[in-house]
């Protein structure tokens, strides 16, 4: 450990070094102690004890010895020219922040990062992912090549998709590729509205090979509510359909009631 902090100030500061009754003073130019090493450990037979760097005034590094954990008083910064890499064999690799501070992956600018805001009051805490500047259409891109991803929300939160166009498509051939379910009480609705759309598609169902199947168990309402009295219709088309029944309406039980 000695060695290891020796090299250490020595790359750093350029100094001079000597060695004083169990611990190292680093001195400028000047003569000015800059430095202290100091090893706590005052048993010739045990390691037990801290390694610490410090100035004059204050304790600046604590390195303890037996689970190598190292603590600063301050601010560390870890600037290479190169690569920075964390590796562990068998362990962990862990980043904690203490609650109203923030956890931080980003670039220079921290204009597209990775956020884990910590906060005691659970209205404050969250996790923001954010590309400030990228103008590419995967500019946030979430992949999972041979599993799948799952958005979770709580019951009473909602799950906020905004954007230029929101597409939805599915890879697999299989029945019930796309679907929409809600199944939790008989309060539950599904409603696609389209508030300021005024084409005649302005909500559209096609499909290009196949039918479309509309089921209810109670009532199934087709209703113009609104519109100009002289050109709002209902029109029920079948342009190549050849057979006698090609528009069939029927009422299995009941009647069919038709007022003008």
């Amino acid at each position: 450990m000695k060695k290891l902090l020796l090299t250490l100030v020595t790359v750093l500061f350029a100094v001079t070094m000597y060695a004083q009754s169990g611990f190292y003073k680093v001195k400028d130019y000047d003569g000015i102690i800059a430095y202290w090493i100091v090893n706590t450990n005052t048993s010739a037979t045990s390691q037990a004890g801290f390694a610490a760097i410090k100035n004059a005034d204050s304790l600046l590094i604590l390195i303890d010895v037996d689970s190598a954990k190292i603590t600063c008083t301050g601010s560390i910064e870890i600037a290479p020219d190169g690569d920075l890499i964390f590796v562990t064999s068998a362990g962990d690799i862990i980043g904690k922040v203490v609650d109203e501070k923030e956890l931080k992956i980003g670039n220079a600018a921290l204009d597209a990062y990775f956020i884990v805001a910590a906060s005691a009051t659970a209205g404050s805490e969250d996790i923001r992912v954010v590309n400030t500047n990228g103008t590419d259409e995967a500019a946030i891109a979430i992949t999972s090549t041979a599993g799948g991803v799952d958005i979770d929300g709580a019951a009473t939160k909602n799950v906020d998709i905004a954007g230029g166009q929101v597409l939805i498509s599915s890879k697999d051939d299989v029945a019930s590729a796309v679907a929409i379910t809600t199944n939790v009480g008989v309060s539950e609705t599904i409603v696609i509205t389209n508030s300021a759309g005024t084409g005649a598609g302005a909500v559209e169902l096609t499909s290009t090979l196949g039918g479309v199947d509309i089921n209810a168990k109670e009532m199934l309402t087709l209703d113009v509510a609104a519109g100009t009295a002289g050109t709002t219709d209902i029109i029920i088309t079948n342009t190549p359909g050849t057979d006698e029944a090609a528009i069939a309406i029927q009422a299995v039980a009941g009647g069919i009631d038709i007022d003008a």
